[in-house]
């Protein structure tokens, strides 16, 4: 009997340890990208922004990661124009909460 309970604690520890509401940076890049697709029409109401490829992150440390997206943006006021531009995203990340930052 007690081969069994060390066998079922052996197995199914690893499973309660490993269990993190973390994300993985994976996770995080789609859900920052979401966000940012999601807050962008507030920040430029003139601009439709659309997706071309999808945000890349890599872990700078702890909480912080770094990473690149590139934007279809097409100027709904100046009809015919339209341009692709690639950003630089800096996200911090504690493990709950999130906060990201574009800049060129």
């Amino acid at each position: 009997m007690k081969k069994y309970l060390t066998l079922i604690v052996v197995i199914i520890l690893p499973f309660i340890c490993g269990c993190s509401s973390k994300l993985s940076t994976e996770e995080l890049a789609k859900e920052v990208q979401k966000n940012i697709i999601d807050e962008l029409p507030e920040l430029r109401p003139d601009v439709e922004f659309t997706v071309t490829k999808d945000l890349i992150l890599v872990k700078q440390n702890e909480t912080e990661y770094k990473g690149v997206i590139t934007l279809l943006e097409n100027h709904i006021f100046e009809s015919g124009i339209t341009a692709s531009h690639t950003y630089i995203v800096n996200v911090t990340y504690d493990g709950k909460s999130f906060i990201w930052k574009i800049s060129q």
